[in-house]
């Protein structure tokens, strides 16, 4: 009785913590057109992937060739000209 007080209780706040689910043995064969659906949803998702790695790839090579380049500059430009801070 305790119990299905607590699952009564549970309910009244709002929780539904679900119930553990009974094996049967049965196995659930997807018509037709779930499976395409999901072969669907799957090659969206496939090509969601792809883009975003495509997008990376982009970000980081156009990065690294700005640093390169500005490393570069900073190697190649003339060292600075040393001043006597007497004279100004």
């Amino acid at each position: 009785m305790a119990e299905h007080n607590q699952e009564q209780s549970d309910m009244d706040h709002g929780l539904d913590l679900g119930r553990e689910a009974i094996p049967t043995g049965g196995f659930y064969q997807p018509t037709e057109e779930e499976l395409k659906q999901r072969k669907k949803r799957n090659r969206a998702i496939a090509a969601m992937v792809v883009v975003f790695m495509v997008l990376v790839y982009g970000i980081t090579m156009t990065r690294l060739q700005q640093n390169a380049k500005a490393n570069l500059a900073q190697e190649l430009a003339p060292p600075p000209l040393l001043t006597d801070p007497a004279q100004n």
